[in-house]
């Protein structure tokens, strides 16, 4: 994982730049509180990661935000534990 710069694309016009963390193929960004999580489309000359939602507007997150926890300890280090309460 590693923070990136994160541009989404809706209706042909490429938003303001945001923070993100890459996991995988994907980006996890945050607005107004809430997470999600999208398949990159490529990254342009500035290294800025795009998210076209007019090709692929699919959150990951949304149906199941659990999800988050499998990916973070997925790609970690071995030295992560989950520790339930």
């Amino acid at each position: 994982m590693k923070k990136v710069k994160v541009a989404f694309v809706f209706e042909g016009k490429k938003d303001s730049i945001e923070e993100g963390v890459l996991i995988g193929d994907k980006v996890l960004t945050v607005a107004d509180g809430d997470y999600s999580l999208h398949k990159f489309d490529k990254v342009d000359h500035d290294g800025v990661y795009i998210v076209n939602l007019d090709k692929n507007d699919t959150d990951y997150l949304a149906d199941d935000g659990r999800l988050l926890f499998d990916l973070i300890v997925k790609h970690s280090n071995a030295n992560f534990q989950w520790i339930s309460a």
